[in-house]
């Protein structure tokens, strides 16, 4: 017979990556650091995984050293192959990068990460609106989109959206048209 000892877990309160407070939501701990370094570089790697850039996982971001989404889109092949230590890692990567420039308005408001706005979320908007520039509340009541969803998409596009200058990163920032 196996007898368990309950001790008690120190929850921390400081982060490993930033040393900011720690918050304790729903049993999970949050950095409040918007700056975070291990948060950013797990937005770049969401980021990636929804766009479909191959080769940009952990290790290929901790050697890149992005600190905003434009840093990824100004490196050039050879930037990237010193980084990473092979021309051929690099080049793939490279062109991987310029492939997501391709990307729709469907794949990006996943690609970001906001709160709640996933590929349904982003597929029911993109059925009513055929760029960014035409989202508001009414499009988002017209898609079907709850009232946290809507509030998330529109304070994105509202602080995010324009303060980081998204808006100036190589995408239309509109609907794919269907190929026929």
């Amino acid at each position: 017979m196996y007898i368990l000892r309950k001790e008690m877990i120190a929850i921390p309160t400081e982060c490993p990556s930033c040393k900011s407070s720690l918050k304790l939501v729903k049993d999970i701990l949050y950095c409040l650091n918007d700056h975070c370094p291990a948060k950013w570089d797990k937005r770049v790697e969401g980021f990636a995984k929804h766009l479909k850039i191959k080769g940009l996982g952990p290790s290929a971001i901790q050697k890149l050293q992005i600190q905003d989404f434009h840093d990824l889109y100004s490196l050039s092949s050879e930037e990237i192959s010193d980084c990473l230590n092979s021309d051929k890692l690099g080049e793939k990567l490279y062109l991987a990068i310029e492939q997501s420039k391709e990307s729709g308005l469907e794949e990006l408001l996943p690609a970001f990460g906001i709160p709640l706005v996933g590929r349904s979320v982003s597929a029911k908007l993109c059925a009513v609106v055929d760029d960014i520039s035409q989202i508001n509340w009414d499009s988002c009541r017209q898609a079907g989109l709850g009232p946290k969803a809507t509030q998330n998409i529109i304070d994105w596009i509202n602080n995010e959206f324009y303060s980081n200058e998204y808006d100036k990163l190589p995408f239309s920032f509109k609907k794919k048209q269907k190929k026929r």
